[in-house]
């Protein structure tokens, strides 16, 4: 419960006193009444009542009349104190105080005999505590009325004042699905996600929304009314859910209040807060442009040793978070961290990263660059027999002198450097310049580092944000660039890897092939694990790469190496960049769980399954699983073969002993609720994959599976609604594009 000013009470106190509140379970929940302790005392006696409703004034309460209640309020000339008891969150001990009321009489409870409704009288203004835990509820609906179209935009600073949880999901047809919440209000919010916008728009929606201190958790009911496409990101959408008023619970209109209670109701005192104008469309939604975690650490005096600060802790899923500068796929949810870089790197980013890349024409050393590089650095010279790149405006074919900046020309550098890589195709002008001289890319290098030393961290953030929003090509672009300022910097080489990895898994996740993808990024660990010392983050990561290729015996490898060189270490772990008692115990963890999976049995019968050789897959891992009866994967990879060779009743037996040896996952979920459905059980199917829906809410082939099911148990609206689902998340499925056709 937050602290109010004597002048706030006062004014709850003067603006609500005779305004009744009735008592309901969410009114109880929110407040925290404690009802077991709430009593009435008449003298030295105690009679246990039921709050009905309260106001500043008085109250109403349920007491038994066969209590001998009425005697004693006789003698005592209707007297009677009414104890208040609450739950404070924060505190561990209940907050409780007596109101002093005279009874003004009673009437029988619903015809009761024994029952009975009393009004009670306060005999003077109620306790401070009692204003504000009741004037809050009071005040927060009134302005959800009056301050309804208030909307709060979702950024680090108002998440954190509002105690916004870190994950939230909205439900559509009764399937959950992740979103990020864009701005919030009392009637309504506006949210990003995949789908398609006309599968989605005037569906009913439930928001779940997670508070903490204290924890709450609000499913809100309402209609998509609103989509637009997300500005540069086809698959994702905004849209607008207006909540049924009606059933707004009261708790979030309080989180909502307190909050705008900060705040001016013309929306001054905070940037967070906006008016809401319905007849106009919402802005197109932008991006964060940079993270607020941790920077790596500085790059070295030589470029070629840059790496970024050690310690991102890696987990085994595809999700990702920011972590000392390193694009870490992790097992909670993501974290989406933003903030505010310098105009200048915005501008040259924002030109580097163009979709339709303009010329580049290159031109002498202008006069006003010697004054700007003097400034920033006396031991950097230009060279006026050195032509500099420069990227012109979008839609120029010629460079026009007034128009001339440092950020052309950087970007320009960029462009080039970019291009060395193989991840940029230039336009140059002039034919003389397609084969730029080695000499001259050192120099715009040196040029770059002079003009922005902190582009390492800066970009390097740039490309986590990118990943993390699923733009991955323009990640491992700005990635190249990182490569040619920085050639060999294991950091860049592991960031590179992480981000070709998440590409993979969210095309493998909506069941699309990733040999590219997957074979890019593990050119990326070998070039990194190959450089002496090696780069112990690499290893670290490098080992959760190969468990989700099912290399258990590189996983191993790769672990072992970690927690030797952590043995090794003479740095105390306290202080230890590299090396931290969570990664270490989490490597050790995995290196007993994996068992016996490092043997390469495994390996080749997981290959030969993926390539359709069933047969000589089932041979391997009977051999394997008689090396290794108590490991579950070796049961699961039995099942699997076993299932796609339309044996579903001995896979099914298989997925069982999986789960008796401690399997589990949405894989194993789904490969035994395909068996079921196979063999009729429709019923134990749907349990399987509904649990597995909600370990991967938006994993395409567990939805499918469930429009299949619903279509062969004769409910072909609840398979078209699974399958339009699926359409929102991938719009070329073919299995849901030739159902719905």
């Amino acid at each position: 419960m937050g602290i109010l000013t004597s002048q706030k009470i006062s004014a709850y106190y003067e603006l609500f006193k005779s305004i009744d509140v009735s008592y309901s379970k969410e009114i109880m929940q929110v407040t925290g009444l404690i009802t077991k302790q709430v009593f009435l005392k008449c003298a030295s006696d105690f009679w246990p009542c039921v709050i009905s409703s309260s106001s500043f004034q008085g109250a109403k309460v349920l007491v038994s009349i066969k209590s001998g209640i009425l005697q004693k309020l006789e003698r005592a000339n209707n007297m009677v104190s009414l104890k208040f008891c609450f739950k404070v969150a924060d505190k561990g001990d209940p907050l409780s105080f007596f109101v002093t009321t005279k009874s003004s009489g009673y009437v029988p409870y619903q015809g009761s005999e024994d029952m009975a409704l009393f009004t009670l009288q306060f005999t003077q203004r109620p306790p401070d505590d009692l204003i504000e835990i009741m004037g809050r509820i009071l005040d927060a609906n009134v302005n959800s009325k009056k301050r309804k179209d208030e909307r709060i935009l979702i950024t680090p600073d108002s998440s954190r004042k509002l105690n916004i949880g870190k994950e939230s999901a909205v439900l559509i047809d009764n399937l959950p699905r992740h979103c990020i919440l864009r701005d919030i209000s009392f009637s309504g919010a506006r949210i990003i996600m995949m789908g398609v916008a006309k599968f989605l728009v005037n569906k009913e929606a439930f928001l779940k929304m997670d508070f903490e201190e204290p924890r709450d958790t609000f499913l809100l009911r309402g209609n998509l009314i609103t989509a637009e496409q997300v500005e540069g990101r086809k698959e994702l959408i905004s849209l607008e859910l207006q909540y049924d008023e009606n059933i707004v619970p009261m708790g979030y209109k309080i989180r909502i209040n307190d909050y705008l209670s900060q705040i001016r109701p013309d929306g001054r005192g905070s940037e967070n807060v906006i008016e809401k104008k319905p007849a106009q469309p919402a802005p197109p939604v932008k991006k964060p442009t940079a993270p607020t975690a941790a920077k790596p650490a500085a790059p070295a005096a030589q470029p070629a040793a840059a790496k970024p600060a050690c310690g991102a802790r890696r987990a085994a899923s595809g999700s990702q978070t920011i972590d000392n500068g390193v694009a870490v796929p992790r097992r909670d949810c993501v974290q989406r961290a933003a903030g505010e870089q310098s105009r200048r790197f915005q501008t040259t980013l924002l030109r580097f990263g163009k979709v339709e890349k303009s010329p580049v024409v290159f031109l002498a050393v202008p006069e006003f660059l010697y004054n700007d590089i003097h400034r920033l650095s006396d031991s950097f010279k230009l060279d006026p027999s050195i032509l500099l790149p420069v990227e012109l405006d979008a839609g120029e074919d010629t460079l026009k002198a007034e128009n001339l900046s440092l950020e052309m020309i950087l970007s320009g550098m960029l462009r080039i450097i970019s291009a060395c890589g193989g991840y940029d195709t230039l336009v140059i002008s002039e034919p003389a310049m397609k084969n730029i001289p080695l000499e001259w890319i050192d120099y715009y290098r040196r040029f770059v580092l002079t003009v922005k030393p902190e582009i390492f961290h800066e970009f390097t953030g740039a490309s986590i944000v990118k990943a993390e929003n699923g733009e991955f090509e323009m990640a491992l672009e700005i990635s190249a660039v990182l490569e040619g300022l920085f050639p060999g910097s294991p950091g860049v080489l592991l960031n590179k890897a992480l981000i070709l990895e998440s590409a993979a898994a969210e095309l493998e996740k909506n069941g699309h092939a990733a040999e590219r993808e997957n074979a890019l990024a593990l050119e990326a660990y070998e070039t990194a694990l190959a450089q002496e010392p090696v780069f112990p983050d690499a290893l670290f990561n490098a080992a959760f790469f190969f468990t989700r290729r099912r290399d258990f015996a590189r996983t191993k490898d790769c672990f072992s190496r970690y927690v030797k060189l952590a043995e090794e270490s003479e740095i105390p772990l306290e202080i230890s960049a590299e090396f931290s008692d969570e990664k270490i115990g989490e490597a050790k963890k995995i290196l007993l769980e994996i068992g016996g999976l490092d043997d390469s049995g495994f390996r080749e019968a997981y290959d030969l399954i993926n390539r359709g050789e069933d047969e000589k897959a089932l041979l391997k891992i009977r051999d394997y699983i008689e090396r290794h009866p108590k490991v579950w994967n070796g049961w699961f990879l039995l099942g699997w073969a076993l299932r796609k060779q339309g044996r579903y009743k001995d896979g099914l037996e298989s997925f069982k002993k999986a789960l008796e040896l401690g399997g589990g996952g949405s894989d194993l979920k789904n490969e035994t609720a395909i068996c079921l459905m196979e063999l009729g059980d429709f019923k134990a199917a749907k349990k399987e994959l509904e649990q597995a829906l909600r370990e991967t809410s938006n994993d395409i082939k567990i939805i499918s599976n469930l429009g299949v099911l619903a279509l062969k148990s004769g409910d072909r609206d609840s398979a078209a609604s699974y399958f339009r689902t699926v359409l929102s998340l991938d719009p070329e499925d073919e299995i849901a594009k030739q159902f719905l056709e």
